[in-house]
C-alpha cells in the first residue's frame, strides 16, 4: 500500500481508503519496447507507473509519429476520456523496463464518484498537463529549431534528470529522432544542432543520457 501513497493523486487519501484502492489495482511488468496501449484502441484501464518510463505518442495524417510526454514513476494515463466511450488518445509505449498498475477504467470511474478528493486531484493533474501543452505549443510556434531543442533538454532533465555540481544529467536515454518528433522537425536538424552543442562543450552524450551545463541551463 506504501506505493500508492507515490501516486500524486492518491496521497489525499486515508489508509483505509488506499486499501480500498489496492484491491482495484491489477500489477503488469513490461519490457523495454512494447507496447501498453495503441491509438484508437477501446479504452479499458487507467494505468499508473509505478517504475520505469513510458512514451505516449500520436500519430498525424502523414504517419509521423508525434511524441507528446515521457512519463515517470508516480504518473497517470490516459489523462482524459473518463466517463465516455473515446478510445485511448495515443499509443503508449515502454522507454524502459516499466512495472505499471492499472485499474479497470469503469472501476476508476466509480471511484472519482466516490472519492471526491481523487477527483480534486484528477483536476490538478489534467490542468497541470493542459498548461504543459499550452507551453509546448508556444515553444514551436514562436522559437526555432535550436532553442526548440534545448528547452526540450531543460524540461527532461528537470522531470528526470539529478542536478550536478557541473551541470544536471539526464539519466532518460531519449534518441535523436524522438527529440525530432517532440519538436516538430527532421532527425538531421537534431543531429546537426547537438553536435553544434557537444563541439562548444554545453552537453556531453553518454551511453546512459546526456549531460547539460550550468552555463546552457542559465540560457533558458
Amino acid at each position: 500500500m506504501e506505493w500508492l501513497k507515490g501516486i500524486p493523486i492518491f496521497r489525499p487519501l486515508t489508509d483505509s481508503q488506499l486499501a480500498e484502492v489496492e484491491k482495484l489495482v491489477h500489477m503488469q511488468q513490461l519490457e523495454r519496447g512494447q507496447f501498453v496501449f495503441f491509438e484508437g484502441e477501446d479504452k479499458t484501464a487507467v494505468y499508473f507507473v509505478r517504475s520505469g518510463t513510458v512514451k505516449v505518442s500520436k500519430v498525424d495524417e502523414e504517419g509521423r509519429e508525434q511524441i507528446v510526454s515521457f512519463l515517470k514513476a508516480g504518473d497517470m494515463f490516459p489523462h482524459v476520456g473518463f466517463f465516455d466511450e473515446s478510445p485511448y488518445p495515443g499509443t503508449a509505449q515502454t522507454v524502459t523496463d516499466v512495472q505499471l498498475a492499472l485499474i479497470p477504467v469503469h472501476k476508476f470511474e466509480q471511484l472519482l464518484m466516490k472519492e471526491p478528493q481523487i477527483a480534486m486531484s484528477v483536476l490538478r493533474v489534467l490542468s497541470k498537463k493542459i498548461l504543459e501543452l499550452q507551453q509546448k505549443l508556444q515553444d514551436v510556434t514562436l522559437q526555432n529549431a535550436s532553442d526548440r531543442i534545448l528547452q526540450t533538454l531543460v524540461h527532461l532533465s528537470e522531470w528526470y534528470g539529478e542536478q550536478k555540481e557541473d551541470g544536471r544529467f539526464l539519466s532518460l536515454r531519449v534518441t535523436n529522432r524522438e527529440l525530432a518528433n517532440m519538436i516538430g522537425t527532421t532527425r538531421e536538424t537534431v543531429n546537426r544542432i547537438l553536435n553544434d552543442m557537444k563541439k562548444q562543450g554545453t552537453i556531453k552524450m553518454e551511453t546512459n543520457g546526456i549531460w547539460i551545463s550550468n552555463q546552457l541551463l542559465r540560457t533558458v
